[in-house]
């Protein structure tokens, strides 16, 4: 195969035009220019740039590979998780990132048509008229399948996820963001070769490890999210006094009254699905406690 071509200008500025200059990635709200006109987004291959790459496994020519149709514009972040060679094919599929693709150009044509037919008919834009949020959290049906990973009763977990899909919609959406940010360095700090050690025990994060990868320059911002969580009661900050450490905690339970739904639906999301919880937590798309594991995923409950 002939090597990476690079993405031709042209194409960039369709990109970011058509994207509305916002990352694709359903409920980030990380804008990709600072107020000074620094860059702080990336662009994504949906087939990956190179064969050997994440979703880079394809008969699509290098010249296919960097047109329009294969890219995708997100933040920095994002672009990180959407190429982690380890994890980004597993949790962004090539048809996801198309299906995240249409989706999010598609907002941003509607609420551009939107603004201009307002203003032809002389009425005042709406402060959110040229939002991008994602569609309203799909709720799960009856969650057999996460039922039968946690060993609990179809009816204790649907009436559970309610409370919780309730408890996370209501969150802005900075707020949303940084508890996925924050999640994703615990999975990091939980990550054994090619695998997670999830456990069933609430989620605990050393406060050292999220200032570099969470707060970067952004620290009002983190603080305010930061803020929204910990009155809602789903982050708390935990001193050892032993360790002389500062957690990070998140204490959110599940049907079950020992467990944590954190650890029980990244456990159930990675096994069934291959989908890490960070990737999950912008679009809180519950129904997917209802879909069962593709028969090739050798989920350990299966024949429990």
């Amino acid at each position: 195969m002939s090597k990476r071509l690079p993405i031709k200008a042209a194409t960039m500025r369709k990109l970011f035009l058509n994207s509305g200059g916002r990352c694709a990635v359903e409920g980030c709200p990380t804008p990709l220019l600072d107020p000074a006109g620094g860059w702080g987004g990336t662009v994504a291959h949906i087939v990956g740039a190179e064969k050997d790459g994440p979703r880079g496994d394809s008969d699509l020519s290098a010249e296919a590979r960097r047109g329009y149709d294969n890219l995708i514009l997100c933040c920095a972040y994002h672009g990180r998780t959407i190429d982690d060679p380890h994890s980004g094919e597993k949790s962004y599929p090539v048809e996801h990132l198309r299906k995240m693709k249409e989706r999010h150009e598609s907002r941003v044509n509607e609420a551009v048509n939107q603004a201009i037919e307002g203003e032809k008919a002389g009425a005042q834009m709406a402060p959110q008229a040229l939002d991008v949020s994602p569609n309203p959290s799909v709720h799960a049906e009856h969650a057999e399948p996460f039922a039968a990973s946690t060993g609990d009763t179809s009816k204790e977990v649907v009436s559970k996820l309610k409370e919780i899909q309730n408890e996370l919609t209501s969150l802005s959406r900075p707020a949303l963001e940084t508890l996925a940010k924050l999640f994703a360095v615990w999975q990091l700090s939980i990550k054994e070769g090619d695998t997670f050690n999830f456990g069933d025990r609430t989620p605990e994060l050393p406060a050292s490890r999220v200032e570099n990868r969470v707060i970067g320059g952004r620290k009002d911002a983190f603080e305010s999210a930061l803020d929204e969580l910990r009155g809602r009661g789903l982050v708390e900050l935990h001193p050892d006094e032993y360790e002389g450490v500062l957690y990070y905690r998140f204490p959110l339970s599940a049907a079950h009254t020992y467990g944590s739904f954190w650890a029980s639906a990244a456990f159930f999301l990675y096994e069934a699905h291959g989908i890490l919880l960070d990737s999950w937590i912008p679009g809180l798309d519950f129904s997917i406690f209802d879909r069962d594991p593709a028969a090739s995923r050798n989920v350990p409950w299966r024949d429990a």
